[in-house]
C-alpha cells in the first residue's frame, strides 16, 4: 500500500459532497491520471461515498480520511477502506486498522512512538505547524518513517516535500477546488 500511495503521490481531498456528485468527480479524477483519494469521514455522506467508490472504481486507492473516533475507524473498515487518515494518535484504532491489514497514517511526530506500534508511514497535519520538510526529513533519516503531509499546501509549497526521501504523498481539497 505504501508502495503504491508513493507512486500516486498526489491524493485529492473530498469532502462535503452527496454520493452522486461524489463519484462523478472521482470518476473525473480517474479520467485525469490519478490513482488515489481522500473521502473525508467528517461529511454526512462520506461513509456512503468511500462504499461507493470503492466498488466502482476498484484500481483508485480509496482512503477514509479525518478519522477521529474507533467508532469511525470501525465504519471505514467496513466500508472497505484501503488506508485511514486520521488527525490524530489512537492506539486502539491503530491496533483495529493493523488488525485487520490496512494502513492508517495518524498525525504524529514522534518517532519512536511510532516505530513502536510498527508504523513506517505517519501523517504531518497540520504539516507546517508540525515542523514540515524538517520533520519529514527527520523522521524518515531517524526511523525509516514516510510521512504524508496536509494542511495548508499550495503547489509552490508542495515542491518543498516531492523531493524528500520521507515523503509520500500529500492530500489536501486545494487540489480540486476552484
Amino acid at each position: 500500500m505504501l508502495d503504491r500511495l508513493a507512486e500516486a503521490k498526489i491524493v485529492p481531498a473530498i469532502r462535503d459532497i452527496g454520493v452522486r456528485e461524489g463519484l462523478t468527480l472521482i470518476e473525473s479524477l480517474v479520467n485525469r491520471g490519478y490513482h488515489a483519494v481522500n473521502i473525508s469521514q467528517q461529511s454526512p455522506h462520506g461513509v456512503a461515498l468511500l462504499t461507493e467508490a470503492v466498488k466502482q472504481f476498484p484500481s483508485l486507492l480509496c482512503g477514509a480520511g479525518n478519522v477521529k473516533t474507533l467508532e469511525a475507524c470501525e465504519r471505514a473498515l467496513r466500508g472497505e477502506a484501503h488506508f485511514i487518515l486520521s488527525p490524530l494518535f489512537d492506539p486502539e484504532m491503530v491496533s483495529l486498522s493493523q488488525g485487520e491489514g490496512v494502513l492508517i497514517l495518524p498525525v504524529l511526530t514522534d518517532g519512536d512512538l511510532a516505530s513502536s506500534y510498527r508504523l513506517s508511514a505517519i501523517s504531518l497535519y497540520p504539516a507546517a505547524s508540525l515542523g514540515g520538510t524538517k520533520t519529514v526529513q527527520k523522521l524518515m533519516d531517524e526511523h525509516g518513517i514516510r510521512s504524508f503531509v496536509a494542511g495548508s499546501l499550495t503547489a509552490d509549497i508542495l515542491d518543498e516535500y516531492l523531493s524528500l526521501d520521507g515523503f509520500l504523498a500529500a492530500t489536501g481539497t486545494w487540489m480540486i477546488e476552484s
